[in-house]
């Protein structure tokens, strides 16, 4: 896996797993895994569930139009929500559809993916717990 690559070269030290800190001498690592423990996906797939639950129609309305335009990704899940994720976002700043998921993040305007979402409830127990132990 490329993140403990990256702690092993760097010489940090390399948890056992992803989710479970490793801390000697001092020097506390961990591997988080987005979406988030026993899934799979893309940062995508954890804002875009957080985005749906926040606004129940925007997500028919991204499938209808990603129907429209015919280019819907087969059997690739991760294109798929990365194309929804973008669609979502510049449909939401008609003053800029060229934001990004991160600017969005960072924006006072963000009312599309709320920070405060349950979805990134496991993120924020792991960041809180490995930050206290």
């Amino acid at each position: 896996d490329m993140a403990c690559s990256a702690l092993c070269y760097a010489e940090y030290p390399v948890p056992d797993s992803a989710f479970t800190p490793k801390n000697e001498n001092g020097v506390k690592t961990a591997v988080y895994l987005i979406p988030g423990e026993n899934e799979t996906g893309t940062l995508e797939h954890l804002l875009l569930r957080a985005a749906f639950d926040s606004s129940k129609n925007s997500e028919p309305c991204i499938d209808s139009f990603l129907d429209c335009i015919g280019k819907v990704p087969e059997n690739e899940p991760n294109a798929l929500a990365k194309m929804k994720m973008s669609a979502l976002v510049a449909a939401s700043f008609p003053s800029n559809p060229w934001v990004t998921p991160g600017m969005l993040l960072q924006s006072s305007r963000n009312e599309i993916v709320p920070i405060g979402s349950v979805h990134f409830k496991h993120l924020a127990d792991f960041l809180a717990k490995f930050c206290t132990e």
